[in-house]
């Protein structure tokens, strides 16, 4: 093996190290989605919500893109699709606006409206990817969180 070679392997065994280095040892946890309020239309409907998650790692961290289903009693109603550039410090606690549409015929108008009146409860799940960036390196990051919502 000439030095050249020796070089290139050497190279890509640094970067790689360094691209797992870099990466979140854990994973930004989503807490809670509170604040939950809804624009109703016939079809579509807007959907607001503040999420609040927590950093557990020891360096900071720059949110950059969501791509995340939002399912309503296991059926998907949604999809949040959002770019953002919010930095995180270290082992904190940090709030992210979030805005969808969601397709309200899917629900169901009588359903959802049966569930105002009468304070049923529902299921919400996120569930998708966070897009990152640690260190200037980007990172994906799962996201899967369920509550349940009272109407």
């Amino acid at each position: 093996m000439d030095t050249f070679e020796f070089m290139k392997i050497a190279t890509l065994v640094l970067l790689s190290y360094c691209l797992v280095a870099c990466a979140p040892k854990e994973p930004v946890e989503l807490r809670e989605v509170k604040d939950i309020t809804a624009a109703w239309g016939k079809e579509t409907s807007i959907l607001r919500a503040e999420a609040i998650c927590y950093n557990p790692n020891a360096s900071g961290l720059t949110i950059r893109h969501a791509d995340i289903d939002i399912l309503l009693d296991g059926k998907l109603i949604g999809k949040l699709k959002q770019d953002f550039n919010v930095n995180v410090k270290p082992k904190s606690t940090f709030s992210v606006p979030l805005e969808v549409g969601i397709t309200t015929k899917d629900i169901g108008l009588m359903d959802t409206f049966l569930s105002l009146l009468g304070g049923r409860k529902r299921l919400i799940e996120f569930k998708g990817i966070l897009k990152v960036r640690v260190h200037g390196f980007p990172v994906r990051v799962p996201v899967s969180h369920s509550q349940e919502l009272k109407f």
